[in-house]
C-alpha cells in the first residue's frame, strides 16, 4: 500500500526524528572542520543553514548537495548516517517518536 503524502509528512518532514538527526549530522561535520554557519551555507543564508540544524526544516535535495560539498561529503554519505541513527534507534526496541521530539 501507498503511504500518503500526509503519511510521508509525519516521518520525514519539518520536527520529525529525521529532520533533528539530520541537523545534528549537519551541525556535527561543520563544527568538526571549524566552519561557521555562514561559510557552511554559502550560497544559501545562515539562517536556512540554523533552520535545518535545529531540525526545523528538511533541506531539499538541492540544498542538501550544496550544504554536504561545503561540508567535503556527498548527500549519500551524510543521509547513510542519518539511516544508520534511525535504525540503531529501531534496533534498541524503538522508542515513541513523540517521546524523542519532546527531548
Amino acid at each position: 500500500m501507498r503511504t500518503s503524502t500526509i503519511a510521508k509528512h509525519l516521518t520525514a518532514g519539518e520536527r520529525t526524528l529525521f529532520a533533528r538527526l539530520l541537523g545534528v549530522e549537519i551541525r556535527e561535520r561543520r563544527v568538526a572542520l571549524g566552519l561557521s554557519q555562514a561559510a557552511a551555507a554559502r550560497p544559501l543564508s545562515r539562517a536556512f543553514l540554523s533552520s535545518v540544524e535545529s531540525g526545523r526544516l528538511t533541506p531539499s535535495l538541492s540544498s542538501l548537495l550544496i550544504i554536504a560539498r561545503q561540508l567535503n561529503a556527498s548527500a549519500a554519505t551524510i543521509l547513510a548516517s542519518v539511516e544508520s541513527k534511525l535504525e540503531a534507534r529501531d534496533g534498541d526496541g524503538g522508542t515513541d517518536e513523540e517521546a524523542d521530539l519532546a527531548r
